[in-house]
């Protein structure tokens, strides 16, 4: 559904948002073992999410990441948008320049309601409204948890 740069990106934010405390930085490492995405991939998106404010990272013994205060209350469109580009909800399916409502592809018009939708899924969400759930058990993050 998006690019493997985003859904390690969000699986990520769950995680650090999932964590019991504040103050508890997870090492590059641990992170990638846990999550199963891998290192390097993992090393270079941490850097992305650093630079945008997602993510905050502590150098040295004791160091490690953890998510940023302020990224709780943020959309989750801002993720999606700097990661895949402004235009992630109203490009075309099939890759066209000039598809619009006015010149559509032959996908356009059954398509235009779910990317309106998945569109306001993202606009109108925040990690914050998903971490209950996710603490709670009722979510999960783990494919290893699943039956």
């Amino acid at each position: 559904m998006f690019y493997k740069t985003t859904e390690y990106s969000l699986r990520l934010l769950f995680f650090l948002d999932s964590a019991p405390g504040e103050s508890i930085h997870f090492t590059l490492d641990h992170c990638s073992e846990t999550l199963n995405i891998p290192r390097r991939f993992l090393g270079k998106l941490i850097s992305e999410l650093v630079k945008e404010n997602w993510v905050k990272s502590l150098k040295g013994p004791g160091g490690g990441i953890c998510l940023h205060p302020k990224s709780q209350d943020r959309p989750l469109s801002e993720l999606i948008q700097f990661l895949e580009g402004e235009d992630r909800f109203t490009r075309c399916a099939i890759g066209l320049k000039k598809c619009s409502d006015k010149t559509p592809c032959p996908l356009h018009d059954e398509l235009k309601a779910s990317r309106d939708a998945l569109k306001g899924l993202f606009v109108n969400h925040t990690l914050r409204d998903y971490s209950s759930d996710l603490k709670g058990g009722k979510t999960i993050l783990y494919d290893q948890f699943q039956n």
